[in-house]
């Protein structure tokens, strides 16, 4: 499809696309700091700040904490509490300033890419908008961290490079990617193909080992790593034998399971999420009638970038998708897509305008549109009573209360969800923390002694407070509440925690009058019923 000389022009207009790439990322920024940095920090969003703030302390990855994911997302946490340390603050505040930069970069990354794509800085614009204007990933930008994030960064950019033919920057951006979550390592697949098929005769075989040498590259030096750091054993356990294995979900037919990505993508994302569907609907299309104009030519039609790796890509997460499907992130895959076909449509439109003076309407009409998103997606953002919320106050509040209760001596031990650990900088003294998907069976199948030394470990630990959340299924939750209640510890609730404690613990917090709960609360209090402070526990 030909462009319009106005979309080659500014596709080509150095100024034009500097100010693009600028007002979108501004508007990214504006949207995603709605939500604010004091969000709730949920059981999955604690897995990847606890493991960060562990690496940060030399702690490797799936030693200090099981987790079925790739390492991507714990190392860059890692990073960014790493650099939080050297300044002496807050380093949860540091991961999700990092995340958020990482967010932003997304951003960024799709501007480029429609750019590329369709040779105009409008279509690039409202795609980086449309983007910046999904619930889901906008909730998680700044209160996360998410840890699909780098990941989808990673593979936008290295759709971006692919278009481009860079093929070996390509390959290492896949892996990158498959790093942060192995499912993203079918971009790894794409382009490796794209490559091998669609590059001059006599330059196919390069084209195919610069991307398999920069896949492998990301890879090496996280295998490496594990194998310095005496983590190979857990690494491969975590990271590839329990999802290939051990993973435990309900069984779904294809239908509940369309049924529920159409749900959650409604739930979740609203007007946004209609969005996402009528961009990928237009990327399908465009792709499609590229290729009915092509007619016998259907080999060189196959070779566009639209069609060899943005549509094949878009296939391998619907595909996944449908094989595999959680929760609001399991929709983050899917999003760049959805934003890259709105920029297509408005790309589209200003191609077909047939005059100067219908251009200049079309173009005016598409960012007066991306205005408007802006502008509903600000407005929308703010009214979000989690937006508003500062539900870490609350968190750390449940923090102070176990802190009073452990004292100088006495020590914590968490169960399905690492938060307490994150809000009070301590560590485990089991790598079993997140315990959902199966992973409490996969303990005891493969733990010497089974659940028996599971239990023994905490008789020998004698934990002052322990804390279960974000624990849920049928799994050996029933079994571990009822050994814990038959055992020397008292069932209470702290704010929304369910813990078990020894008496001290008890007398402790009694000494220091913080009611202990039959039944879950908001947050936990003194004894006039308002929210504990943080300051003088953390």
């Amino acid at each position: 499809m030909k462009l319009s000389p106005l979309a080659e022009r500014l596709g080509r207009d150095g100024s034009a696309v500097v100010a693009g790439l600028l007002g979108s990322t501004l508007v990214a920024a504006l949207l995603y700091l709605r939500w604010g940095i004091n969000g709730k920090l949920s059981r999955d969003e604690s897995v990847y700040a606890y493991g960060g703030q562990q690496l940060a302390h030399g702690v490797a990855p799936y030693v200090s904490i099981f987790d079925p994911k790739g390492p991507g997302a714990t190392m860059f946490a890692g990073i960014f509490a790493g650099i939080g340390h050297l300044f002496g603050r807050n380093d949860l505040y540091f991961i999700r300033l990092g995340f958020f930069l990482l967010s932003l970069l997304t951003v960024v990354a799709i501007y480029l890419l429609a750019l590329r794509l369709w040779r105009s800085v409008i279509a690039a614009v409202v795609a980086a908008v449309v983007f910046a204007s999904f619930t889901g990933f906008a909730e998680d930008a700044l209160s996360g961290p998410d840890a699909k994030t780098p990941g989808i960064a990673a593979v936008v950019f290295c759709m971006w490079l692919a278009v481009r033919r860079q093929w070996f920057l390509s390959g290492v951006a896949a892996a990158i990617g498959f790093v942060v979550w192995q499912p993203l390592g079918f971009f790894a697949v794409v382009v490796a193909l794209v490559a091998l098929l669609t590059s001059e005769p006599g330059t196919r075989g390069r084209a195919f080992v610069r991307v398999a040498v920069g896949s492998l590259l990301p890879i090496a030096a996280v295998a490496i790593y594990f194998a310095v750091a005496g983590a190979w054993h857990a690494f491969i356990e975590a990271a590839f034998v329990f999802p290939l294995t051990g993973v435990q979900r309900g069984s779904v037919s294809l239908s509940e399971r369309v049924l529920r990505i159409a749900g959650v993508v409604h739930g979740s994302y609203g007007f946004s999420g209609v969005l996402m569907w009528l961009g990928m609907a237009v990327l399908i299309g465009v792709a499609g009638l590229r290729l009915a104009r092509a007619r016998r030519q259907w080999r060189p039609a196959m070779a566009d970038p639209l069609i060899c790796v943005v549509l094949f890509a878009l296939f391998t997460q619907l595909l996944y998708a449908f094989g595999d499907f959680q929760g609001y992130p399991d929709v983050y895959p899917l999003l760049p897509f959805g934003a890259l076909g709105m920029g297509g449509l408005a790309a589209v439109l200003v191609a077909e305008a047939r005059s100067a003076t219908v251009r200049r309407v079309v173009v005016s009409a598409a960012l007066g549109a991306a205005l408007v998103l802006s502008a509903f997606s600000w407005v929308q953002f703010g009214n979000d009573a989690d937006a508003s919320s500062n539900t870490l106050r609350d968190e750390r509040a449940d923090a102070c209360a176990v802190e009073v209760m452990l004292g100088s001596t006495g020590r914590l031990w968490a169960m399905g969800d690492p938060t307490s650990l994150v809000l009070l900088h301590r560590r485990n003294p089991d790598r079993f923390i997140y315990l959902g998907s199966g992973v409490d069976k996969w303990r005891d199948k493969h733990t010497k002694g089974g659940f028996d030394a599971w239990t023994a470990k905490i008789t020998a630990v004698n934990p002052a407070v322990i804390v279960v959340s974000g624990w849920h299924g049928s799994g050996d939750r029933p079994r571990m509440n009822r050994w814990l209640s038959q055992g020397n510890y008292v069932r209470r609730f702290v704010g929304p925690w369910l813990v078990y404690l020894t008496p001290a613990a008890v007398n402790a917090a009694q000494a220091r009058h913080i009611p202990l709960q039959h039944e879950p609360s908001n947050y936990a209090t003194n004894r006039h019923g308002h929210r504990l402070a943080a300051a003088p526990c953390i």
